[in-house]
């Protein structure tokens, strides 16, 4: 059977939805076999154009950096007794972490060259968008590109005003049966944030396409995701398919903490992002399973699709590595 990817689309226009999804499927395990990921059914050949890997290639460049900073020391963070009277999403800064969150801007301007622009999602919480504010005025003149207040990486709910002693007696029963399934009375578990911050990984990919669609030069656009301990770590989790018992293990960032992904290119030209170092150690995730476990669990996903002449598999990523697919466009 001859399958050409150009008129694909084209020719299922006119076929039931059933009929089509089988054909997808199918296309989807003649490509796998032309990189030798699955065996070649008898008499296959699946047909590329140079138009179409140009395209792709145009098409797929992803943002130099995603930073991920977790609010300044709040009120809260000093005295826990504030969640009684004052509400969790309107708890302040204290001096002390307006200062971090200067502090924080500065060390971003100094990591950005010149030419470089900033897209800005920020949790609703006081405490995240007073630290956003202070970060947005040590940046130079026209870095940032928009703003975004975003609920989805708010702070994990714990209830509404809060009962101190209910809550700290909750904290160590979380401790005891794990962050990530542990759910707060009247609040959330860990689990729930990491579903809402799966989504809004979703939001930063079709942002980062609006992007490219006015003409913004999305390969040196940085996004800057301001946001709370838990949601970042959890942010991580998703992004490199980090698992439940790493997850545990890790270590919450101190207040303005910054945590970076950075954009790195394979021997074989795939696109990956690549925790630093730094941000590893800092929060405890363990490199060896990043670099050494994460491309067998879903092997499908380090492909680098080839014309049948020269099939090729990708270059496995190294260290702190992310799972994206080589066509995807963030």
């Amino acid at each position: 059977a001859t399958v050409s990817v150009l008129n694909w689309h084209a020719s299922n226009r006119r076929r039931g939805r059933g009929e089509m999804l089988a054909a997808r499927a199918a296309l989807r395990g003649q490509q796998r076999a032309a990189v030798g990921v699955l065996p070649p059914e008898p008499n296959m050949r699946v047909h590329y154009t140079h138009h179409r890997t140009q395209k792709r290639h145009e098409q797929n460049a992803r943002v130099k950096r995603i930073i991920l900073c977790r609010h300044g020391e709040s009120l809260g963070n000093v005295d826990e007794t504030a969640y009684v009277t004052t509400a969790d999403w309107r708890i302040p800064l204290t001096e002390k972490g307006r200062q971090q969150s200067r502090e924080a801007g500065r060390t971003l301007e100094g990591c950005m060259e010149p030419g470089e622009r900033v897209m800005v999602y920020s949790s609703p919480y006081l405490r995240a968008v007073q630290t956003k504010n202070e970060i947005l005025a040590q940046l130079a003149p026209g870095r940032v590109i928009g703003e975004r207040e975003e609920p989805r990486i708010a702070e994990q709910q714990f209830g509404n005003f809060q009962n101190y002693n209910q809550v700290i007696a909750a904290k160590k029963d979380r401790v005891r049966f794990g962050r990530f399934f542990y759910r707060f009375p009247n609040g959330e578990s860990g689990l729930d944030v990491f579903n809402r911050v799966t989504s809004f990984i979703a939001t930063l990919k079709r942002d980062t396409q609006q992007l490219r669609d006015a003409a913004v030069d999305v390969s040196e656009t940085n996004m800057l995701v301001i946001t709370h301990g838990l949601a970042l770590r959890l942010f991580l989790m998703r992004w490199f398919q980090i698992t439940v018992e790493e997850f545990e293990e890790m270590h919450n960032p101190n207040n303005c903490d910054i945590a970076v992904m950075e954009r790195k290119l394979s021997a074989g030209g795939r696109q990956y992002f690549e925790l630093t170092e730094d941000t590893a150690t800092k929060l405890r995730i363990r490199t060896k399973y990043l670099e050494e476990e994460l491309s067998w669990r879903i092997p499908d996903q380090s492909e680098r699709i080839s014309p049948p002449s020269s099939p090729s598999i990708a270059t496995p990523p190294p260290s702190f590595t992310s799972n994206l697919r080589p066509d995807d466009p963030l």
